[in-house]
């Protein structure tokens, strides 16, 4: 992009008020989000398919960046898909 990482992330923080990794972290959370609403991945399978080598890690960073577990979130999805605000059933 020819502007070091330092400038960028001082235009990203002007701009988005984000930095450079929280934008990437936002853009994880997203895909993992996804993955366990849409496909019957396991948890465990959705980490090492994003790059997640540490079970443990993966869920530790998911927390930090969501309040709950990957696991509270799937429940949570779950729960969602078969009340009756699912406008499939």
């Amino acid at each position: 992009m020819g502007i070091s990482s330092k400038r960028l992330n001082q235009i990203l923080k002007e701009k988005l008020n984000k930095t450079g990794m929280q934008i990437i972290h936002d853009r994880i959370i997203l895909e993992v989000k996804r993955k366990i609403i849409h496909s019957e991945l396991t948890i465990k399978e959705i980490a090492y398919d994003l790059g997640f080598s540490d079970r443990p890690y993966f869920s530790r960073f998911f927390k930090k960046q969501t309040q709950q577990t990957p696991e509270a979130f799937q429940k949570q999805a779950k729960n969602h898909i078969e009340s009756k605000f699912n406008t499939l059933i």
